[in-house]
């Protein structure tokens, strides 16, 4: 489960890449939009292949500040689009054994 819920992260964030240029006060907004969706996980993506714009940077994009950018920014993203929602995939995730 945890592999294709990856691969799926990966597959939307990856078909809605979006460049981007400054960071919000909202931690996982990474494009600056002030909002937080399927593009912000983009951001973390193309940053991670090199495809983002050369004005992103690890501080805009590093969501759980651990200095490292990888899945776990992402994940970081969709929980917080997931706030709010009682039955979200995180949810479900979480009660799965």
């Amino acid at each position: 489960m945890k592999k294709k819920l990856l691969s799926l992260l990966f597959g939307v964030a990856t078909a809605a890449l979006a460049m981007a240029a400054t960071n919000s006060t909202l931690p996982a907004d990474t494009n600056g939009d002030s909002t937080v969706t399927t593009d912000d996980a983009a951001l973390i993506y193309a940053y991670i292949l090199g495809t983002a714009d050369e004005a992103v940077t690890l501080a805009q994009v590093d969501v759980n500040g651990d200095g490292t950018i990888n899945t776990l920014d992402v994940v970081e993203v969709y929980v917080e689009m997931n706030k709010g929602f009682s039955d979200g995939w995180v949810d479900v995730y979480e009660n799965e054994g």
